[in-house]
């Protein structure tokens, strides 16, 4: 029977007392000081999650002692200082999550040791510098990669392009620049795009996507002209952003195939007209439509409001 402690009161040091701990998931709570330098004495454990509590300081360098862990969750805290090079260690991880933190400096080259990684979220901290190389190495496993709010610098990576088993792509809120990789047409199962708020040019390549289910472009130097095809033909899509992507339609023209599931439609900023009521009329869920900086006149009337 594996050992396991959930749950947000006990004090950290008293982790030291349960030796042959295998599992410890003190999440959303209101933990607070710092992980113990000492963690890797917990040398059984194969989850760790402090998720979602007030813990500062660094992450301990005796984490490169937890060989058997598949998990990592330290998201959603306050932790400083740079990300440890022994997490390489950890070649049993299947899901690294950091983010939500203030950790800073370049990420280490780590990830060639770290195989198993299907989930990598670095997210809202403050890394600068480029997507490090030995990421490539978790191209036939990784399903989730999110480094969005950050500050990566430099061109995305070709490398990214031959990640056929991603699902959710997120680069947003950082300082890309240059093309999106003419590689990207090989993501074919990716459901969640996010490369918005950066500073990405044309063109834009040509996807091959069977079906997007969230996509946000807004706010690069992209001029598509018009909603691309693939987004058009998604039948799951229910999220589309595409502010200041250089969009020149008459929205009366633009008949997506499935628009039952929207929930939010952002298309600010950019040289559309005519009128989206016929579009309002044809979606069930929306929450949100915007739309401001445009040419677009309708009648409130014509909208068909669902019943609440």
């Amino acid at each position: 029977m594996p050992h396991t402690l959930t749950g947000g009161r006990l004090p950290l040091y008293s982790l030291f007392y349960l030796p042959n701990i295998e599992y410890v998931y003190v999440e959303n709570g209101k933990l607070s000081g710092q992980i113990p330098v000492n963690i890797g004495d917990l040398t059984r454990l194969v989850a760790l999650s402090f998720a979602g509590n007030q813990l500062s300081g660094p992450i301990p360098s005796s984490i490169s002692k937890l060989t058997q862990l598949g998990q990592l969750k330290f998201g959603g805290n306050l932790l400083t200082g740079t990300v440890p090079p022994g997490i390489q260690q950890l070649k049993k991880l299947t899901l690294l999550s950091l983010d939500r933190n203030q950790l800073t400096g370049t990420v280490p080259d780590i990830f060639s040791a770290l195989t198993e990684l299907r989930s990598l979220s670095l997210s809202h901290n403050q890394f600068s510098g480029k997507i490090p190389s030995t990421i490539s190495a978790l191209a036939p496993k990784l399903i989730y990669l999110e480094l969005g709010h950050n500050y990566f610098t430099g061109q995305i990576p070709d490398f990214l392009g031959s990640f056929h088993a991603l699902d959710t792509l997120d680069l947003s809120w950082n300082r890309f620049s240059g093309t999106v990789p003419k590689s990207f047409g090989n993501l074919t199962k990716i459901f969640n795009l996010d490369l918005s708020h950066n500073f990405l040019v044309d063109p834009f390549p040509e996807m091959n996507v069977k079906g997007i289910e969230s996509l946000d472009l807004s706010y690069n130097g992209f001029h598509l002209s018009e909603i691309p095809k693939w987004v058009t033909s998604s039948t799951i899509i229910y999220s589309l952003k595409l502010a200041r992507c250089g969009i020149k339609i008459k929205l009366d023209d633009w008949k997506p195939v499935e628009t039952y599931f929207y929930d939010y439609i952002d298309l600010s900023d950019n040289e559309i007209s005519g009128s989206p009521a016929g579009l309002l009329n044809r979606t069930n869920y929306l929450v949100g439509f915007r739309a401001s900086g445009n040419r677009i006149r309708f009648d409130m009337e014509s909208v068909k409001f669902p019943n609440i």
